[in-house]
């Protein structure tokens, strides 16, 4: 069985990266590195996109919410309590889905779990 992966192509001449994006249609066979459960995951995909936002949104809670119990000691309450183990378990859980996440190398895309 085959399985298909869109993948964003960039053109490089040169050293530099050309202007014009083209999208190009990779197919990888199912003993490959694409594997019906989506590891390695792609870059770009809209899941990852979604995953990377929740981060920068809990990164600038990080930001104000550790000065801020550091430095004024508040009664923690229901709130602060949630998001505490909240950014726990999602800064837990960063560091296996960057593990499982195909990159860019010299200008194309590494989708093979034993690199990654």
């Amino acid at each position: 069985e085959l399985y298909h992966l869109w993948t964003w192509a960039p053109s490089i001449e040169g050293n530099k990266l050309s202007s014009s994006k083209s999208f190009s249609h990779a197919s990888l066979s199912g003993g490959g590195g694409a594997r019906r459960c989506g590891v390695p995951l792609t870059p770009h995909s809209p899941g990852h996109a979604l995953w990377d936002f929740v981060g920068c949104a809990l990164l600038f809670y990080d930001v104000v919410a550790m000065p801020y119990s550091i430095s004024f000691s508040p009664t923690p309450n229901m709130t602060e309590t949630i998001l505490a183990w909240l950014t726990l378990i999602f800064w837990s859980l960063d560091i296996p889905v960057s593990m499982v996440t195909s990159y860019y190398e010299d200008g194309s895309l590494v989708a093979e779990l034993a690199p990654v």
